[in-house]
């Protein structure tokens, strides 16, 4: 049930700051930062979970825990890239919202790059059977 503590907290903060966004710009900026680091110590725990989830999986011969590591990495960058371009959008960086989105896109590949040349490989060695 910590999904609803998370969705209780993340729609009190926007109330908050919709009324506080007019007085007090400055402030509205650290309270903005201060419950979206809140949302993240609650989302943790879920992280966690789902790792030591995937780790007690026996997973089929070909499937290698280095390359659900990776996996998990990108899904993580994507996360936090996420997170910091909807940031640049709300202060009204849109276009630095989209840079921080290619950018993220662009590291994912580069993560992911041995997995999907190891595809790649696969798919070329059924091709030319």
């Amino acid at each position: 049930m910590n999904i609803i503590k998370i969705i209780l907290l993340a729609v009190a903060g926007a109330m908050v700051l919709l009324l506080i966004k007019n007085v007090n710009v400055n402030f509205s900026v650290v309270l903005r930062v201060a419950v979206i680091l809140a949302v993240i110590v609650l989302i943790l725990p879920e992280f966690s979970e789902l790792f030591n989830a995937v780790m007690l999986v026996d997973f089929p011969e070909g499937v290698s825990i280095e390359t659900l590591k990776l996996l998990f990495k990108c899904f993580g960058l994507l996360c936090v890239g996420s997170l910091g371009s909807d940031v640049c959008r709300d202060n009204g960086e849109s276009g630095l919202g989209n840079l921080v989105d290619f950018a993220v896109k662009i590291s994912c590949i580069s993560i992911c790059l041995p997995v999907i040349i190891s595809v790649i490989t696969v798919a070329a060695t059924f091709i030319n059977s």
